[in-house]
């Protein structure tokens, strides 16, 4: 997705699984976070042969691991094939 929430790469889930993290690790920069602080990760799956998609990008850009829940189901829009859901937390500033 970009940021007029367009879908792009449709019907390529490992381009809309590259994109969508390339957004989620430039939010995370941006606010001076890491993947150290995310606590909780849901991937979601539109179709179940994508779902060794997600090992595949670990495997590649070196993810620490941290606890993911991946799921079969329904995303957002029909066009959407992946979506993250993540949560953090940071001791910054105590």
């Amino acid at each position: 997705m970009e940021q007029s929430g367009v879908t792009v790469h449709l019907d390529d889930s490992a381009k809309q699984i590259d994109l969508t993290m390339d957004v989620i690790m430039k939010m995370l920069r941006r606010e001076n976070y890491s993947w150290s602080e995310v606590t909780r990760m849901i991937v979601c799956y539109r179709h179940a042969a994508d779902l060794p998609l997600w090992e595949i990008y670990c495997r590649r850009h070196g993810m620490p691991e941290f606890p993911a829940v991946l799921l079969l189901c329904e995303v957002c829009r029909d066009d959407l094939l992946f979506e993250v859901e993540l949560d953090l937390v940071s001791v910054k500033g105590c």
